[in-house]
């Protein structure tokens, strides 16, 4: 996907950055069926604790990274308060929260923010993706390179998730449209990331938004196709006549 440079508008303050984020989030899950579209879950990353306090119509599951009021890392998501939910309980030392959720069917979304100076290993996404009920969604900034998903180049943390996909088998719903947009360098790469059971590929719709609305990140759309409710086919009632007469055989010619 091409993206245009001069659509890309730099924040004049966080403030204005952290509004879009809330906005206009990261990733965000909605139905994109006949209905009229409804956006179930907001993913965000990176994000000053203040600004996701409260969200009118939203239920929020955090984990903050308390190191004061820099943006430097924290993960949160956002329920619609139309979308039936109950919070996973996961252990580990990366910034991740996950919940499940009745969408389409009841399917569990974890949130994922791996900072680009911590060390990761395949070990440490194992033991998170273990303890996702299936079928799950994860997500976030991996700020992982490698050229399956539309990056120029590959580091280590690119090879982690390259051998977590193929030895676990899990799909990528990534399409190699860049999600990321680095400033000093005025580069593009793909770091947000869409990981989800196979038996969900058919189900969802992956996208990238053109706008990053005061971010350097373009908000990712993973939408559902809400099924068409059917009405329900009655069996046919036939009605026997019995006949008054006896019934002749054939006639002789």
């Amino acid at each position: 996907m091409e993206i245009d440079k001069s659509s890309i508008k730099r924040p004049a303050t966080d403030i204005v950055q952290e509004a879009a984020k809330i906005l206009k989030p990261s990733i965000r899950i909605e139905s994109g069926g006949i209905q009229a579209t409804k956006e179930d879950v907001k993913l965000l990353n990176a994000f000053k604790q203040s600004c996701t306090s409260n969200i009118r119509g939203y239920s929020i599951l955090r984990k903050d990274c308390n190191t004061g009021e820099r943006a430097c890392g924290g993960v949160a998501l956002l329920i619609n308060h139309s979308t039936p939910f109950s919070p996973v309980l996961i252990r580990t030392s990366l910034q991740a929260v996950a919940v499940q959720v009745s969408i389409f069917s009841t399917v569990t979304i974890c949130n994922v923010y791996l900072p680009p100076n911590v060390p990761l290993n395949f070990r440490e996404l194992q033991e998170l993706i273990d303890q996702l009920p299936s079928p799950f969604i994860l997500l976030g900034d991996f700020n992982a390179h490698h050229m399956l998903w539309g990056c120029q180049d590959v580091n280590s943390r690119g090879k982690v998730v390259e051998k977590l996909l193929t030895e676990l088998d899990l799909t990528l719903l990534n399409d190699g449209s860049n999600t990321y947009f680095h400033s000093p360098t005025q580069s593009f790469s793909a770091i947000d990331l869409s990981i989800c059971s196979p038996s969900l590929l058919l189900n969802l719709t992956w996208s990238v938004l053109d706008n990053p609305l005061g971010s350097d990140h373009f908000p990712v759309v993973i939408s559902y196709a809400t099924p068409i409710a059917c009405a329900s086919i009655r069996q046919p009632r036939w009605k026997l006549i019995r006949p008054t007469g006896k019934l002749s055989g054939p006639k002789q010619i």
